[in-house]
């Protein structure tokens, strides 16, 4: 069955707006959020936390750090307006759950922390709302598990008025963790469709890539986020110069830079060309058996992984290949699958990769430098593709962006 006609959101300019939602987890050390909101204000643009945060900030979240956590800083002061007496809060009862204390609601923290920062200059304190009573319900949603960032109504919300906000161009995540699959469901991919912004994330954003592209439509950039990269101390040249070609020029990014030192390990040698989709291996696993499960029929497969050990990305893998999606790829191209080494037993994520890999006479490739590596590649998900496999690269064909 055939999906819908691509579409490609509008070309980042210098003074554009760059909303930050946080659709996974929450931050465990919140200088990030305030380092990677200078980051982009010094690039040129604009920067606007999303509205169901904001909204949160406005009912008065306050709070101090609950054990294990860094605290928040006292004020993120990224504008020269901009001072912490603009966003007082009462005291440490949350707007999530009226009643709850803030230091035993570490989601509500999170909200609070990313709205405290003020404004740049020139900017409306808040954007347009998408709807009032929606806003409101999220924010006065149940108490939400730890590892969340927020109430699921609340991060959808926050991702709908995103896209609803006519001056975001673009959209980046706060970071990745867990917590995207279940927004799924609740997604307006209609909005999404007729409202077309660059989306930026990886890791757990993977199941928001998964979904834009099937159900919307939509190009999506697998890219780097606010933890841990774009609010590093210092943001690698690569990742600068990756991200910036894929998202503010409309041509072709052309091929992918190798990185000094990770030579990338030809598998199967050959050539094949075809859409560009994939992404974390975990969270592509996770759709398999829903509306949202992948499409690679004829396409070029992108998979990394963090933190796994070999035999379960042997599992993961081997599932996609009993589901058929393995040898419907015209290719595949893995990325560094950073920490999955399994010491003790010996083995590697390369040679679990090639076993399963390798009989299938597809072509592919190790060690695109995308995923979970500290200078990484922003990757057009939508988007044609060449992948050379004997020679070790991936060239993008087409632009990922439209003409402003």
């Amino acid at each position: 069955m055939p999906g819908l006609p691509v579409v490609k959101p509008p070309v980042l300019k210098k003074g554009d707006t760059i909303g930050i939602i946080a659709p996974a987890s929450p931050l465990a050390d919140w200088s990030y959020l305030a380092r990677g909101i200078k980051f982009l204000h010094r690039q040129g643009y604009r920067v606007r936390p999303g509205e169901y945060l904001e909204q949160l900030l406005r009912d008065g979240v306050t709070a101090p750090a609950p054990p294990g956590r860094a605290a928040p800083p006292a004020a993120v002061n990224l504008s020269p307006a901009g001072n912490a007496g603009d966003h007082p809060g009462p005291g440490p009862e949350t707007g999530l759950n009226p009643g709850v204390n803030a230091a035993q609601h570490p989601g509500a923290m999170a909200a609070a922390t990313l709205i405290g920062a003020a404004p740049l200059e020139g900017q409306p304190d808040h954007p347009p709302a998408m709807e009032a009573a929606a806003v409101m319900a999220a924010a006065h949603a149940p108490r939400c598990p730890a590892y969340l960032a927020g109430s699921d109504a609340g991060r959808l919300a926050e991702l709908h008025c995103m896209f609803c906000d006519p001056e975001v161009r673009a959209i980046i995540c706060l970071r990745g963790g867990y917590g995207s699959l279940r927004l799924l469901a609740g997604i307006d991919y209609h909005l999404i469709r007729s409202h077309p912004k660059i989306l930026v994330g990886y890791s757990d954003i993977t199941a928001l890539h998964l979904a834009a592209n099937k159900l919307a439509g939509l190009v999506t950039f697998h890219g780097p986020m606010i933890y841990p990269e774009l609010g590093g101390e210092e943001v690698p040249a690569y990742t600068q110069e990756n991200l910036w070609s894929a998202i503010t020029a409309a041509s072709p990014p052309g091929s992918i830079p190798p990185l000094a030192g990770l030579p990338p390990v030809t598998i199967v040698p050959g050539r094949a060309a075809g859409t560009l989709t994939g992404g974390n291996l975990s969270l592509i696993t996770a759709t398999l058996g829903t509306p949202l499960e992948i499409d690679t029929q004829g396409k070029i497969l992108f998979l990394e992984e963090v933190d796994e050990a070999p035999y379960r990305i042997d599992r993961m893998l081997t599932q996609l290949r009993l589901a058929g999606k393995l040898e419907a790829a015209a290719g595949i191209v893995f990325g560094r699958c950073s920490g999955c080494e399994d010491a003790v037993a010996g083995s590697t994520p390369l040679e679990v990769i090639a076993g399963i890999i390798a009989p299938l006479s597809i072509p592919c490739f190790y060690g695109l430098p995308a995923g979970h590596l500290a200078p990484q590649a922003t990757l057009p998900l939508g988007v044609n593709a060449l992948l050379d496999a004997t020679a070790g690269t991936l060239t993008l064909l087409e632009a990922a962006v439209a003409p402003a």
